[in-house]
């Protein structure tokens, strides 16, 4: 299965499985191998392999080498500041894992960027995750392979 990076318009990964190896690609570079669309987003964050992705109608969240099969009963947090954001997801209000990074850097600033619709969480893949998380009319988008 392919991901789009949130961060790198070039960049791709091949996960060979949820939870197996990861192999980096370029879209320029294999543009006529590549599927039209790819089946989910990832990121680094803290160092770590953070991807939201669907597979045969069914949404998984990976961090690092753990996957997480996204249900109703699961929901995340979201913390900002100005040296870590923090990333939790929790499943019945359990904390399954947490994710703490550096906060992006906006450049232009939101009120200043010239780009309709733009927002933060197109910037913060944590925030973006939290967002779908906690939606659930997203969450049954993204099964449908609705990635933007």
């Amino acid at each position: 299965m392919i991901l789009q990076s949130q961060d790198r318009f070039d960049e791709v990964v091949k996960l060979h499985s949820p939870d197996g190896a990861v192999e980096v690609l370029s879209k320029r570079a294999h543009a006529g191998e590549l599927p039209a669309r790819p089946c989910g987003l990832f990121s680094n964050l803290g160092g770590q392999f953070v991807a939201l992705f669907q597979q045969e109608g069914v949404l998984w969240l990976r961090v690092g080498v753990s996957v997480y099969r996204i249900e109703d009963e699961f929901t995340a947090e979201w913390h900002e500041s100005p040296d870590l954001n923090s990333l939790a997801i929790k499943r019945r209000d359990a904390s399954v894992v947490t994710v703490r990074y550096k906060p992006p850097v906006i450049n232009p600033a939101l009120e200043s960027d010239p780009t309709p619709f733009v927002e933060r969480e197109q910037f913060d893949f944590g925030l973006f995750v939290h967002n779908v998380l906690n939606d659930p009319k997203r969450r049954c988008l993204l099964r449908d392979e609705t990635w933007r």
